[in-house]
């Protein structure tokens, strides 16, 4: 994908915390679809490929009868990028929600979430979310990427929506992603910017413009270093 490499800053003097928040999942223990579930924690896959991507869209297909789902999480640019940063592969959850079938969740949840047998032996899990949960700019469905497997459909958030979401979302996590994206000119600083600024609430455009200038300014500090060596 063709991207602009300007860096250069905004006004300001922003700062983030650069906490990490936990996923804070329930552990209980059910009788699955696939066995019975202990509380004992899996062993996290090391990377999460476009591989283990397809194996979570075929069990959430199998499951709820649906052939099409919607991901908002940093597995969307698998839709976009054949060769994503490490950020993208060392998550342990693909964030979907089915179409068309709302009434899934509870199912999906319960088969391939966090403490599901799935994620025991898979070593990553499903995270069934609402499209509520992420701050997006106008517009970001029309936008969207499709990821095709079989007959299955993954509507996946286009790059600058996906991290504009991630900038006002402001964790750690997220803001060393849209580094990642910025440092390889996978995206547009200015389509970044320009997507950024149509967030509402107005408190979340902000923060998210803050975490911008942040991340441009340790993109750009990197950078420098880098050529200095």
């Amino acid at each position: 994908m063709a991207a602009h490499t300007e860096l250069s800053l905004g006004a300001g003097n922003c700062q983030f915390s650069g906490k990490r928040h936990s996923h804070g999942a329930t552990v209980a223990t059910i009788e699955s679809f696939y066995g019975v579930v202990s509380t004992v924690q899996p062993t996290w896959a090391q990377k999460v490929k476009k591989r283990e991507l397809k194996t979570a869209l075929k069990a959430a297909a199998e499951l709820a009868r649906e052939r099409e789902f919607v991901i908002i999480g940093s597995q969307a640019i698998h839709a976009q990028c054949q060769h994503p940063p490490a950020e993208v592969l060392l998550s342990q959850e693909c964030d979907l929600y089915p179409r068309n079938h709302p009434e899934a969740a509870t199912l999906l949840d319960r088969e391939l979430g966090r403490n599901s047998a799935f994620a025991r032996k898979h070593g990553f899990y499903v995270d069934v979310v609402t499209p509520e949960i992420a701050t997006l700019p106008p517009g970001w469905e029309k936008r969207m990427k499709r990821l095709c497997v079989g007959s299955i459909t993954a509507y996946c958030l286009e790059m600058h929506d996906l991290l504009a979401s991630k900038l006002a979302a402001g964790r750690l996590k997220d803001l060393e992603l849209a580094g990642a994206m910025l440092k390889l000119q996978l995206a547009s600083v200015r389509t970044l910017r320009a997507r950024v600024a149509k967030l509402l609430p107005a408190a979340a455009k902000i923060d998210a413009l803050c975490a911008l200038t942040n991340v441009l300014r340790d993109v750009r500090r990197k950078a420098t270093s880098g050529r200095s060596h």
